[in-house]
């Protein structure tokens, strides 16, 4: 009968409502932008409704602290797919190439994308096993419409934390006491995360000698917070770090000692970009070339063996039976972007190489170029 309605042409008038409140939202928007330009005073956008699920997906994703890895398995994304349904390949600051997704149950398209729903373990699973991209971004604020609150917008999820997610291991910093190994590799940590330099230790000793450390910083040239994005976000005051735990054994070790043990909160990634330096392994110059050898400074000689603490940490992270360090550890966007773009750096060789030309610079005088 005519009148009757089938369950396509009901999805299709519901998906017709839900882009025409959202054009009414973005054409508003428009308009104060307009009448800003003019000198007048522009209305804010109003605020776009969500359901309670979407905007407790949001606080989890924004708050590792106050994250229920479950609910977040089980919570439903927007992918943005192409061609055949195919997840979009973006590229972002830094070279990283990353799916899109976004929170929003009503998004429908977005230039020549298109949305599919997704569980958020189905979305993780994907980029553990797609090596061609470094991670996900959740909520570009290119695709969120005016008037949408996102906590936290531009967030960045890493094949590391995609991949443990799915075995149930949360690995993002703040969800708990960091486990850490010396003092060193907590330095080296914050290091690798360019937290303020100026900062102030916090200890705490449990009776069974175990500690506690966290560290605070007053202020800083850039906002600071330990959850990856996009752009740079968070607060310029009053800056705190993750918390990080030491055993009563770790905590004793002297300094550079960063142990046996490989470690479960440096990214592999970071560390080649911060601290693998050369065009190709093994080629980094350092100090002053004098004709028939190399003279090192102070600076150059702790670069040095900078260089070959960090490819040491490096190759702990290599299973026994593998000659590269896998996507698993890479716990960064920005680190598995380093990797997709120098692969030699992640090699089993290439990471011998670094270490032992860090090892053979660490000293005031080296012999040829």
């Amino acid at each position: 009968m005519a009148g009757d309605e089938t369950p396509k042409s009901i999805l299709l008038q519901r998906w017709e409502a839900e882009r025409a409140a959202a054009s009414a939202r973005t054409e508003a928007w428009l308009r104060g932008l307009f009448e800003e330009a003019a000198g007048q005073p522009a209305e804010a956008p109003p605020p776009k409704p969500v359901p309670e699920a979407t905007r407790r997906l949001r606080a989890m994703l924004a708050v590792p602290a106050a994250s229920d890895l479950r609910k977040i398995l089980a919570a439903r994304f927007m992918l943005a797919t192409r061609s055949r349904g195919r997840p979009a390949y973006d590229g972002i600051n830094r070279g990283a190439r990353v799916y899109q997704a976004v929170t929003d149950p009503s998004a429908s398209s977005y230039l020549d994308d298109r949305y599919v729903p997704v569980t958020g373990a189905e979305l993780f699973q994907r980029v553990a096993e797609d090596d061609k991209v470094d991670g996900v971004l959740i909520d570009d604020d290119k695709r969120c419409e005016p008037g949408d609150v996102v906590p936290r917008r531009n967030l960045l999820l890493s094949p590391g934390f995609c991949a443990g997610a799915l075995e149930g291991l949360d690995r993002r910093p703040g969800i708990g006491p960091m486990q850490a190994r010396s003092r060193a590799e907590i330095e080296l940590w914050l290091d690798l995360h360019f937290f303020p330099t100026a900062r102030q230790a916090l200890e705490a000793t449990r009776p069974d000698g175990s500690r506690l450390l966290r560290f605070h910083a007053d202020s800083h040239y850039l906002p600071w917070s330990c959850v990856e994005t996009a752009d740079v976000q968070g607060t310029d005051i009053d800056i705190w770090s993750p918390v990080f735990e030491l055993s009563a054994e770790d905590a004793a070790r002297g300094p550079g000692d960063f142990g046996d043990r490989p470690s479960g909160i440096l990214c592999p990634g970071l560390l080649a970009a911060r601290k693998l330096r050369g065009t190709a392994p093994g080629t980094r110059l350092f100090g002053t070339f004098l004709g028939i050898g190399r003279l090192h400074d102070g600076i150059a000689r702790r670069e040095a063996a900078m260089q070959a603490a960090a490819a040491g940490e490096m190759s702990k992270l290599i299973p026994p039976e593998a000659a590269t360090v896998p996507r698993t550890a890479f716990l960064t966007v920005e680190g598995a972007a380093e990797a997709r773009r120098r692969p030699d750096f992640f090699t089993r060789r290439g990471i011998e190489a670094e270490r032992v030309h860090g090892l053979r610079h660490a000293r005031i005088w080296s012999w040829g170029r």
